[in-house]
């Protein structure tokens, strides 16, 4: 680590040259300086290289890492590898800050000896008009809370705003030994839980800081792709595993049933693909025969075969 650098600020870059110099300018223009800019350029096709490098010439504090082309869990991975501040940030690239948004984290991170703070934000469409802000009072009045609420609060459809690894400042040390997995949609949910489990001090900031930009193109906008369902399904079962790992039977069962109204949700989808319905009917087995407590199992056999039922009429059509 570098006395010096206080945070460390990874941004992963893949063609966005549309956005990035609102997102850059937003960055160096913070009221707190004692930071470095490492700046992942993710194998970008288009200007975003040369808006990086126009940038670093004027800022000493950039770092740029050119890398092939490997999604944005490599990219935030390969920003983790060579951070050198006690603390660490992620900034998606089409996104924005608040000029204090470092200040604030920072300064409550510090002055409460929490492992993580986070901030409030608000959704904005890509020419910066508000559709919602997002606060954390719906979450907990106090001002330090537990990862593990952290995480039971996801079990309560407020779940976003604590998922999210761009709306934090953590300890650096909090990812030795941890990596996002690369491949998959919705890395985040793989990192933030098993980081929020350990942590016993989180920090609420109540500021909205941070301007998340929803792009029509996005991952979170797209359309359900059988790709798409199978990751969703994979993070599910993963958490399930996590909690029963460390015998936590309280957010084992919670995850288990948000599992299985993911997949009743799942039913009443548009998406009229047989291959789809296929991988859920069998998933939904899946389900009751592993995981649902055996006194339920009777109950989920009858739903099942309505679902069969609900399979069978929508293939005919």
């Amino acid at each position: 680590m570098n006395k010096n650098i206080k945070i460390s600020v990874v941004v992963p870059i893949y063609n966005v040259d549309r956005w990035l110099q609102r997102c850059l300018t937003s960055i160096i223009g913070q009221s707190f300086t004692e930071f470095e800019l490492l700046l992942v350029n993710d194998g970008s096709t288009d200007d975003s290289l040369r808006i990086c490098q126009s940038f670093s010439k004027k800022d000493e504090r950039i770092k740029i890492i050119n890398k092939r082309n490997g999604g944005l869990s490599d990219a935030r991975n390969a920003g983790i590898d060579i951070a050198q501040g006690g603390y660490i940030v992620f900034v998606d690239s089409d996104d924005y800050l608040e000029r204090n948004y470092l200040f604030d984290l920072y300064h409550n991170i510090i002055k409460t000896n929490a492992d993580i703070a986070m901030c409030e934000y608000k959704e904005v469409t890509e020419k910066g008009k508000l559709i919602k802000k997002v606060y954390l009072n719906e979450m907990s009045s106090a001002q330090i809370v537990s990862g593990r609420q952290i995480i039971k609060n996801i079990y309560k459809d407020k779940g976003t705003i604590n998922i999210v690894a761009w709306n934090k400042i953590y300890k650096t040390s909090l990812f030795t030994d941890l990596k996002y997995p690369v491949g998959r949609f919705f890395e985040d949910e793989y990192m933030i839980i098993p980081i929020m489990y350990k942590t016993k001090k989180v920090c609420l900031v109540r500021n909205i800081l941070y301007n998340y930009v929803q792009r029509s193109g996005s991952i979170m906008l797209s359309p359900l792709t059988i790709k798409k369902v199978k990751d969703i399904n994979h993070f599910k079962l993963w958490r399930i595993n996590f909690f029963k790992k460390n015998k936590d039977k309280e957010l084992y069962y919670a995850a288990i049933d948000d599992y299985k109204n993911w997949i009743l949700m799942l039913r009443q989808s548009k998406f009229a693909d047989k291959e789809y319905f296929t991988y859920l009917q069998h998933q939904y087995r899946k389900y009751t025969l592993q995981f649902y407590p055996r006194n339920m199992k009777k109950i989920t056999k009858d739903i099942l075969g309505s679902i069969n039922l609900n399979f069978a009429s929508k293939l005919k059509k």
